[in-house]
């Protein structure tokens, strides 16, 4: 009997950190979506700045390494030069303009409350680590499918929606499905604990502590126009030591 209680524990346990795990992954995403509301346009011009500075650096010292070589400057193998260079630069900015589109729905405390509840308790019946054997079914996997989806963007229609239609699910294979022994158990319970430990410690969820304090906010926010101004300065200076270099072409071809 000790040993089946014992078990059992174990098994609350593992449902409790595994629904704790992803309400930090939930917790995180919103507060990746908050910082972006609030310096997502800094931080796109700061790297549109980056970029440009990076890509004059390159076309400088593709003139330089011609000139050491004692050759001409051609200007159509110079922007190709840059240009794939630049590609992998390119792609950063594309994935950085999604991330920032992406800007997600900011929602009330009340309303976060009532979002994680739900899921907590649909999470404790259906989810596919806690209950594998009723995951088999089809239903249940495309219930699963839209409450993650809900609870991703705190729908909490949706998932208010899909409580009701898993008591459905409940009562149509009631008696036919049963919790079932996990595995090495314990070592999944410590390896989910320190996922959570992970996402406690490390960005976007450390944010939330910045985007509580609105001293530091305005700190953050003064930090990056203070490096958008410096970038523009650094770019002014790259400018003029490329132009040097296409004043000299121009006038080579005069």
């Amino acid at each position: 009997m000790n040993e089946l209680i014992l078990k059992d524990d174990l098994m609350t346990r593992y449902q409790e950190v595994i629904v704790r795990r992803d309400t930090l992954k939930r917790d995180a995403a919103q507060t990746q979506y908050e910082y972006i509301h609030r310096f997502g346009d800094l931080i796109e011009e700061a790297f549109r700045l980056q970029i440009e500075c990076i890509s004059l650096k390159k076309s400088i010292s593709y003139c330089l390494k011609m000139q050491n070589q004692g050759l001409g400057i051609d200007p159509a193998e110079m922007k190709k030069h840059v240009d794939a260079a630049m590609k992998p630069y390119h792609e950063r900015l594309k994935q950085l303009l999604d991330t920032l589109g992406d800007k997600g729905k900011i929602v009330s405390l009340q309303e976060q409350q009532k979002v994680k509840a739900i899921y907590r308790r649909i999470a404790r019946k259906i989810h596919p680590d806690v209950n594998p054997a009723l995951f088999e079914h089809k239903d249940v996997q495309e219930l699963w499918a839209r409450v993650t989806k809900a609870y991703h963007v705190s729908d909490l229609k949706s998932l208010e929606e899909a409580e009701v239609l898993l008591s459905e699910l409940l009562k149509k294979y009631d008696g036919e499905i049963t919790l079932v022994l996990v595995p090495n158990i314990e070592e999944k319970i410590a390896e989910v604990e320190a996922e959570c430990k992970q996402i406690l410690t490390t960005e976007p969820y450390t944010l939330r502590f910045l985007l509580e304090d609105e001293e530091d906010c305005e700190e953050t926010k003064n930090s990056y126009k203070e490096q958008i101004e410096g970038l523009k300065i650094y770019r002014e200076e790259l400018t003029a030591q490329l132009h040097e270099f296409v004043g000299d072409l121009k006038r080579e071809g005069e």
